[in-house]
């Protein structure tokens, strides 16, 4: 184990504070469908002999990922392998290939994994079942940044910049408001359970110190595993309150939702919010979750990017 401690050490700190961990799922970038099929084109045109999968995340979000049928992963090993990239910075410096265990798809084995940034906040990741596949995909590496700068650079920096979840983009009835004070709403969490795939604003005033934040967590993490396995596992609305603000969890058979609000906020109000949120957040669901793409081994560039890299003046909106 010589050398892993600062990477088992952020494995327990993500267990503490981050969002995708605590709720056992995955967190993917708020992206116009338009844009992630078009990522997902790209994609597939980077395919090469025994492609298991491929993948563009961001430090904190997913973008794309398209993986063959039989390779099967599930969010732990998404968070395993982004983490591991992420606390290495060589990685940022120059594209590497390295050996790494996914789990789920087998726990006796590795896989082969090209990494290389396409962009200063860009990462992609070509996983291969093949150990000296890494000529063929640092050329396939080589189409794909292509195509992504040629076409996606823009729209994909937008999007990372902006943030079309937070609590002053949402309508009014669904708890918006332009700063404190004028919504009782102060963070949510959504959870879709079939894509285990979760989507939240970042913290704001009045959760913008980590002392809020650390307790907001704690309280997500007591919520969830209560519901999970506790007595409340068949309870639909789950309370929360104390001297700083107060839970609501919402729970269904397709998604989960969780909302801090005021803590004097009143019950009846904090319910009318939750569910005008939801309905909301369905509303938005096709450019908000993330799809899990198809990879196929029929051709080497398909014929949309194909074209679309044959035009470098055009990016996609």
């Amino acid at each position: 184990l010589g050398g892993t401690g600062p990477l088992l050490r952020s494995v327990v700190h993500s267990g503490a504070w981050e969002l995708p961990v605590i709720f056992g799922g995955m967190s993917p970038l708020p992206l116009e469908l338009s844009l992630r099929k078009a990522v997902s084109q790209c994609l597939q045109g980077s395919f090469v002999s025994d492609l298991m999968c491929a993948m563009v995340f961001t430090n904190t979000r997913l973008i794309c990922i398209s993986s063959r049928k039989k390779f099967k992963f599930d969010h732990n090993d998404i968070f395993l392998f982004t983490n591991f990239v992420r606390m290495n910075e060589s990685f940022k410096q120059n594209e590497s290939f390295t050996p790494f265990c996914f789990p789920s798809f087998n726990p006796d084995a590795f896989l082969y994994v090209y990494v290389s940034y396409i962009s200063q906040d860009v990462c992609l990741a070509l996983i291969s079942a093949r150990a000296d596949s890494f000529h063929e995909l640092a050329q396939a590496k080589e189409f794909v940044q292509g195509f992504f700068k040629a076409n996606l650079e823009g729209a994909i920096s937008k999007a990372l910049q902006g943030d079309v979840l937070k609590i002053r983009e949402l309508p009014l009835s669904a708890g918006g408001g332009t700063g404190f004070g004028t919504t009782p709403l102060w963070h949510y969490v959504y959870f879709h359970k079939k894509l285990r795939q979760q989507v939240s604003p970042d913290f704001g005033p009045p959760l913008h110190q980590k002392k809020h934040q650390k307790m907001v967590l704690q309280c997500y993490q007591q919520m969830v595993l209560s519901l999970k396995s506790g007595s409340d596992k068949h309870t639909t609305v789950s309370w929360k309150r104390t001297d700083t603000f107060a839970m609501v969890a919402c729970i269904s058979i397709d998604f989960d939702l969780y909302a801090v609000f005021d803590a004097i906020v009143d019950s009846d109000l904090a319910v009318h919010i939750c569910n005008q949120l939801c309905t909301w957040i369905h509303s938005k669901e096709a450019d908000i979750l993330m799809p899990i793409f198809q990879l196929k081994s029929s051709s080497r560039v398909t014929a949309a990017a194909k074209r679309a890299s044959l035009s470098p003046g055009k990016s996609i909106h």
